[in-house]
């Protein structure tokens, strides 16, 4: 676990192995699964991938019930959450340029979505993944459009927010920032849009291409995005996050407690493919201590 973990505010967020259960669904150790090498991630699985593989093929029907059971047995101040991390589908291939800003998914992204929305409708009709009681998205394009295209023709009954939090980590480069509020909701009037700020005011904080946002910064956004959830969304048991590679590794490093040393996560880093994901299950604690 990173040197940067801590309760940024009221919530403290942990990975919650449901050890009451039998069979063994997690492993510990993500560098059996996961590097930087290129064709060494986390693509789609029927199975979708509850934090770790494992031999055992899950019993989402039984994980559900165990989950709903220990809220029910849960004091206010502490909540469980199915969640699953989805990365968003293949992107334009853009120039590096600060004036060419968020790119659309591309024909491949396209592909790339119909086989996510076949596999997640396959999970659910076989497997007994239960849907998601709200889809939170990144506001980047990529990530909106892959949620349109790969969610929405099977999740049409879940409301899906746009959280600023989500997106992926900022820099000089245009790829980045993303377009206005407005239209967001011109382009994607069926999602939520209200917890976007009108104008992209991280993109404006990082204008210089030798600048981007620190990673510190980084997780406080996905920190305060989860402590939205959890503070509003207490009855919503199953959430999906549509976001980004490096928010996706922030998770693995503050939440999951990814156990490589810290020194050595420039060379060896977690990746999920275009497209796929996994699910986890994250305990929120909230804390009745004042901070002050």
């Amino acid at each position: 676990m990173s040197d940067h973990y801590h309760p940024l505010g009221d919530w403290a967020f942990t990975r919650a192995d449901c050890v009451t259960l039998q069979r063994p669904y997690f492993q510990r150790n993500l560098r059996l699964i996961a590097g930087n090498e290129p064709d060494y991630t986390l693509p789609w699985d029927d199975n979708m991938y509850l934090i770790y593989p494992s031999e055992a093929t899950p019993d989402w029907k039984k994980l559900y019930q165990h989950v709903k059971e220990l809220n029910a047995i849960s004091n206010q101040d502490s909540q469980y959450k199915i969640v699953y991390v989805m990365r968003r589908a293949h992107k334009k291939q853009v120039p590096s340029n600060p004036n060419e800003i968020d790119p659309e998914v591309s024909e491949l992204g396209k592909k790339q979505c119909s086989t996510l929305q076949t596999g997640f409708e396959r999970a659910i009709t076989q497997l007994g993944l239960p849907p998601p009681d709200v889809v939170v998205t990144s506001p980047l394009t990529r990530a909106l459009q892959t949620t349109q295209w790969g969610l929405a023709p099977i999740f049409d009954s879940s409301e899906t927010l746009v959280l600023e939090g989500l997106r992926e980590k900022v820099t000089g480069d245009g790829k980045n920032k993303r377009h206005s509020k407005s239209w967001i909701k011109e382009q994607f009037p069926q999602f939520d849009c209200r917890n976007v700020d009108d104008t992209d005011r991280f993109g404006a904080t990082y204008c210089d291409p030798t600048n981007e946002e620190p990673y510190h910064e980084v997780w406080r956004r996905v920190y305060e995005s989860l402590a939205f959830l959890f503070e509003n969304r207490k009855r919503d048991p199953v959430v999906l996050l549509m976001t980004h590679c490096l928010v996706i590794q922030t998770i693995q490093r503050e939440i999951d407690g990814w156990d490589v040393p810290e020194e050595e996560r420039k060379s060896k880093e977690f990746y999920v493919g275009e497209a796929g994901g996994y699910a986890m299950i994250i305990k929120g604690e909230r804390s009745r201590v004042s901070s002050i």
